[in-house]
């Protein structure tokens, strides 16, 4: 009869090589544990098949398991955690069909896998699978299923997980919070966001940062500030993605309103920025490439080119993206020379232009006049993307050559590129200076193919150009589809009243065009039924729009 082995110190050896991802190691200890006659210890074996997914031995791990006489749950979910980790999620999904018993961290395990890696819908139904199994959801079940309605766009399923997060205690989480808070941004929901990080127990950088971008992508330029203030406050650790997050925040801001109650203060993200600069250097992440790319952008979305070119030629490194934002920056500010230069500069320490830089050099040329280079460099393009098209139909509808423009915009189509709204409010407007009919209805049937009837931007595109053709018949029946049909549940507020505006706008020129008063007053009678609040038309009206409104409102006021 023989003695027992005693296994402790070859667990200590195993534990030890797979801390240190040591192959060799496990191969010997391996060879060692088969002289033992050990190779139907589960334990040992176990470990062994951790080893050899640690170091990426993913095929020896499932001969050993293969060959496994007695497998536990330990064994099942080690190889699933290494499919799971090689991204081979066929595999990880195949073996976790076949799991005799199944655990939280199994499902876990599968479901975040597949949401990481871009599978969303197959992590969908896999927690619709673990719901009918009866297990309930743990903070990583409803992180990963949270994300995953979030990179689907799935606003509704995303309320639905929210409700389970609250059902279970889970929604003060940090992780199903950030989750929730990624979820609203990404589908433009950035008060429902505030709310679910008003009920985060603890915040952190995560955190702040998803509500920065999340303010800052619905144009609360302001707020997104306040919130890195309070981030600050909070005594939450700066680290280089909340700083390119803020920075972001004062390149939105820049030109734009961003003092308190509406009042315009065109340096104050500019000044904003230096701080932030300065924040920069004092937590010591001036050498960080990423954030002083987002530096040079602030900068240069601020107008001063000047503390760029500064900051650009303090640069230890550079890389494709800062000369692109150097570049662009120019741009825009109608500095095609400097533009070319850096071009010329970029090419000369052989680095590459890339899409981009050719699209930021496009734009400069237009942007400064100079189509006929811009339609240089767009001829120069082997494979023109969507953006490049609209730069280069933009600079001639600018210029004022509105029959080069829908040439190009036939060629467009013959290419196969699909417009977009961009493409086809250029084509109206152009259609409207020259009064092309024809062109305009054949744009109009264009759009809809390519964009929603109820898209407000090309409906007033289609109200001007029906109006400046003769058509105010056609432009009455327009105004139909360019409001927003009333909401279902509470909506943002500024960004329906941005919508609304146009839609008014809109109405009120069609009025105003209508020289028969029974028109004016049925166009009248149909804008309560259109538009769902009356209350933005303060936001709406410029001075010529409400005095065009003004004698139709009487005339109604008479008839009433």
């Amino acid at each position: 009869m023989h003695a027992r082995i005693n296994t402790t110190y070859l667990v200590n050896l195993l534990q030890s090589s797979i801390d240190n991802k040591a192959y060799i190691a496990g191969k010997l200890l391996h060879a060692h544990i088969l002289r033992l006659g050990l190779s139907a210890d589960t334990f040992l074996v176990n470990r062994l098949i951790e080893l050899y997914s640690k170091c990426d031995h993913i095929h020896a791990a499932r001969h050993l398991f293969d060959q496994m006489v007695e497998r536990n749950i330990y064994s099942w979910h080690s190889l699933l955690s290494a499919y799971c980790k090689e991204g081979q999620l066929d595999n990880a999904h195949k073996l976790f069909m076949k799991m005799p018993e199944r655990n939280s961290v199994s499902w876990n395990t599968v479901i975040s896998a597949f949401a990481r890696n871009g599978y969303e819908r197959k992590a969908l139904e896999v927690y619709s699978l673990m719901n009918v199994h009866g297990f309930s959801p743990t903070h990583i079940t409803l992180a990963s299923i949270l994300s995953a309605c979030g990179g689907l766009g799935e606003l509704e399923c995303g309320r639905v997980s929210h409700g389970s997060a609250v059902k279970y205690g889970l929604h003060k989480n940090v992780y199903v919070g950030n989750a929730l808070l990624s979820l609203y941004v990404k589908c433009g929901c950035p008060r429902d966001a505030l709310i679910a990080f008003r009920e985060l127990d603890e915040p952190n950088e995560v955190s702040f940062t998803a509500m920065m971008c999340g303010l800052v992508e619905t144009d609360q330029v302001e707020e997104a500030f306040e919130m890195f203030r309070l981030m600050q406050r909070s005594g939450i650790r700066i680290d280089s993605v909340s700083l390119s997050s803020v920075l972001r925040v004062c390149a939105k801001g820049g030109g734009s309103n961003f003092g308190w109650n509406g009042e315009t203060d065109g340096d104050l993200p500019h000044i904003q920025g230096k701080q932030v600069h300065s924040l920069t250097i004092k937590r010591g992440f001036e050498g960080d490439l990423h954030v002083c790319n987002s530096l040079l952008d602030m900068y240069a979305k601020n107008g001063d080119m000047g503390s760029a070119e500064v900051l650009f030629g303090n640069l230890s490194e550079t890389s494709t993206v800062s000369w692109n934002v150097m570049i662009s920056g120019f741009g825009q500010n109608h500095d095609k020379e400097r533009a070319m230069e850096y071009m010329e500069r970029m090419r000369g320490l052989g680095v590459e232009p890339n899409e981009v830089t050719y699209i930021n050099m496009l734009a400069a040329c237009v942007k400064s006049g100079d189509v006929e280079n811009g339609r240089l460099i767009f001829d120069s393009m082997a494979c023109p993307s969507l953006i490049s098209w609209n730069a280069i139909l933009s600079g001639y509808s600018q210029n004022e050559d509105h029959l080069e423009a829908l040439k190009l915009f036939r060629e467009m189509q013959f290419q196969n590129q699909r417009p977009d709204r961009t493409s086809l409010a250029i084509m109206l407007s152009s259609c409207s200076e020259i009064g092309f009919l024809e062109c305009g209805l054949q744009v109009h049937a264009t759009s809809l193919k390519c964009v929603s009837s109820g898209d407000i931007y090309i409906a007033s595109g289609l109200i001007g150009m029906y109006l400046k053709c003769g058509r105010v018949e056609v432009a009455f029946w327009a105004v139909l589809f360019i409001a927003p049909a009333a909401p279902t549940a509470p909506v943002e507020r500024k960004l329906m009243d941005k919508e609304e505006a146009r839609g008014w706008i809109g109405a009120a020129t069609i009025m105003s065009s209508c020289v028969e008063p029974k028109l004016q007053y049925q166009m009248l009678l149909l804008l309560p039924l259109t538009y769902y609040s009356p209350k933005s038309s303060a936001l709406a009206f410029s001075n010529d729009a409400a005095n065009s409104l003004l004698p139709i409102l009487w005339h109604k006021r008479k008839l009433g």
